[in-house]
């Protein structure tokens, strides 16, 4: 037995077993409040919100000396450079090559078949955001590709992503062909 346990069985009788006298628990913490007063515990509580307004402040600071001498406009030049020094295999180039010159060829051909100016713009525009997000995409399985060039699973991403930009495009133009198929017949039928 540990000596604690033999000090508790030699006491036993001094121990106490009845209930505390009545506002035993109200004398207990009025004691209790008394000794925080006297350790300044208002105080501490005063302290910890002044450090956290100053962590706050030192955490804004930094940022904005982050952002004053990093501006995010050379941010996202730095990381096209990074995708920029990427170096792809030739076959992979030639054939992001074949499909970018597919997808300006489809961009110019649903320019010419959209019924009006307001309208090709927008088909420009919604087109064009498409292929932003898939040049993205692509630019991040680049990256990708550079850090580890024996995956043939990020090389079949690239491929797909590549063909999917140019099948896109085309779904667009059937879609406008069918839609100006359509205005031709309803005009046709009303005469």
């Amino acid at each position: 037995m540990s000596l604690f346990e033999n000090k508790i069985r030699d006491n036993l009788s001094t121990f106490d077993t009845e209930e505390p006298l009545e506002g035993h628990f109200e004398r207990f913490s009025t004691k209790l409040d008394e000794q925080n007063k006297d350790l300044g515990y208002p105080v501490r509580k005063k302290v910890f919100r002044l450090l956290a307004v100053a962590a706050v402040f030192i955490l804004l600071i930094s940022t904005g000396f982050f952002f004053y001498f990093n501006p995010p406009a050379s941010l996202l030049k730095t990381a096209g450079t990074q995708v920029a020094k990427i170096t792809l295999p030739v076959e992979v180039q030639m054939m992001m090559d074949y499909y970018n010159q597919i997808a300006e060829s489809r961009m110019d051909t649903l320019q010419t078949m959209a019924p009006s100016k307001k309208e090709s713009k927008i088909l420009q525009e919604m087109a064009g955001n498409e292929i932003k997000i898939l040049d993205q995409i692509i630019d991040s399985l680049k990256v990708e590709y550079n850090r580890n060039k024996n995956n043939d699973q990020i090389y079949s991403a690239i491929v797909i992503t590549q063909q999917k930009k140019a099948e896109m495009l085309e779904i667009i133009i059937n879609k406008v062909a069918e839609g100006n198929e359509w205005q031709k017949e309803k005009y046709e039928t009303n005469f």
